[in-house]
């Protein structure tokens, strides 16, 4: 038996946990655990890890109690876990527990040929591969019912043909997300699909119609989604920005970290929205926001108001302006001076605030602009070092250069 062991490479030697420990020490715990033993009781059988282990020593993977064995089975990802499922018996019933496959990644799979399918005659047939693969998941999923601690997809939910958006109400609509704590939801774009494989539907060569069709589809999704996960803690996702999407991201009242990324380019942000969102959420202490609002002669302008906040990211968005901030807890501010979207427009035709007056009335406690630390008495003066950071990212008369904005 142990020969066999050895040749399967089933089992592993380990070494001392503490190197300091005398020989006299190491007799004492070689007694001790031998006393343990002859107790009978099935709760000294294995090795207790807590304790140095002489040299001569081993122990097998499997010889490790059953909650070890799943704590390990769970720090692997899917594809893996997928591989050691026909090892064994064991490992096999063992993966079937739900509390391993509590971190749900559904998207991350090759786009390459199934083994039942070598050579392919199209190239299109290794992403149909793809989809195959991810249904056959989420049916072994279904099967298994756990408890997501993290959820996580990467699909269009306005392709149609491939069913994802029936996938996924489907993991909602089965499983149990009251544990769940962080998601990322990508519903507008899937990563693995070949830039070369042509629309299934000739309506999905309209842009408006592709938007419009993913924004009614999400708009339910995430209606059922907000419904069953409300302890959420850190929500990644593409946002539309419409009344309905607002009212359901304000169910989740435990939100700390919230990223919404911009859905479409040039899309329109009600000021009434956002303030709705941000007074929605009383836990929240990080927001990143990623916006693409039109500018020119009609540039609105933002007001944001959060007693809550304290990281506030709006580096990514796009003729996002401020015009007045009140966040008595905002310790960290992040803002880059993007080229303007929409008509060309001179300088001169616009007066945006200065960013500078917004922080000082607006950011009590703010200790850093990006990766510039404030100093004590910023308020009251704006010293040469501060004058440079404000030169690059504000965009009022004084700081910003050039005839063109």
């Amino acid at each position: 038996m142990r020969a066999s062991r050895r040749e399967n490479g089933k089992w592993l030697k380990t070494k001392a946990l503490y190197y300091s420990t005398s020989s006299q020490e190491y007799r004492l715990m070689a007694e001790r655990r031998r006393s343990l033993r002859i107790r009978g009781s099935r709760k000294y059988d294995n090795i207790l890890l807590d304790e140095p282990i002489l040299n001569n020593e081993y122990f097998t993977f499997n010889a490790l109690p059953v909650d070890c064995k799943l704590k390990v089975f769970s720090y692997l990802d899917h594809i893996e876990k997928g591989c050691i499922l026909s090892v064994c018996k064991e490992w096999n019933h063992l993966l079937l527990h739900p509390s391993v496959w509590d971190q749900l990644s559904i998207w991350n799979f090759p786009v390459t040929c199934l083994p039942s399918q070598i050579v392919h005659e199209r190239v299109e047939n290794c992403y149909s591969c793809y989809k195959k693969r991810v249904h056959l998941f989420c049916k072994f999923i279904l099967c298994t019912k756990p408890r997501p601690k993290r959820f996580e997809f990467k699909f269009n939910i306005g392709e149609c043909s491939s069913g994802y958006l029936k996938l996924v109400e489907s993991l909602m609509i089965n499983l149990n997300y009251r544990e769940c704590k962080v998601c990322s939801l990508n519903w507008k774009e899937t990563p693995c699909r070949p830039y070369w494989v042509p629309p299934d539907d000739d309506k999905e060569n309209d842009i408006m119609y592709r938007h419009r069709l993913r924004a009614r589809y999400f708009g339910n999704m995430f209606d059922l989604f907000t419904k069953k996960a409300t302890a959420i803690r850190t929500l990644v996702m593409p946002f539309d920005w419409c009344s309905r999407s607002v009212k359901c991201l304000t169910r989740l009242k435990n939100i700390h970290s919230l990223v919404l990324e911009k859905y479409f380019v040039f899309q329109c942000l009600d000021q009434k929205m956002l303030t709705e969102v941000l007074a929605g959420l009383p836990a929240l202490r990080r927001f990143m926001l990623e916006v693409w609002t039109p500018s020119g002669p009609t540039l609105s302008l933002y007001s944001v108001s959060s007693n809550s906040v304290t990281y506030f990211d709006i580096s990514q968005s796009r003729g996002f302006y401020l015009k007045r901030i009140d966040m008595p807890r905002l310790e960290k501010f992040r803002i880059l001076r993007h080229p303007w979207n929409g008509p060309l427009v001179t300088s001169d035709k616009i007066n945006i605030p200065c960013l500078y007056r917004i922080l000082v009335s607006g950011a009590p406690n703010l200790c850093a602009i990006n990766d510039h630390y404030l100093e004590p008495e910023w308020r009251e003066f704006c010293y040469p070092r501060l004058d440079e950071v404000l030169r690059s990212v504000c965009s009022c008369k004084q700081h910003k250069t050039g005839w063109a904005m």
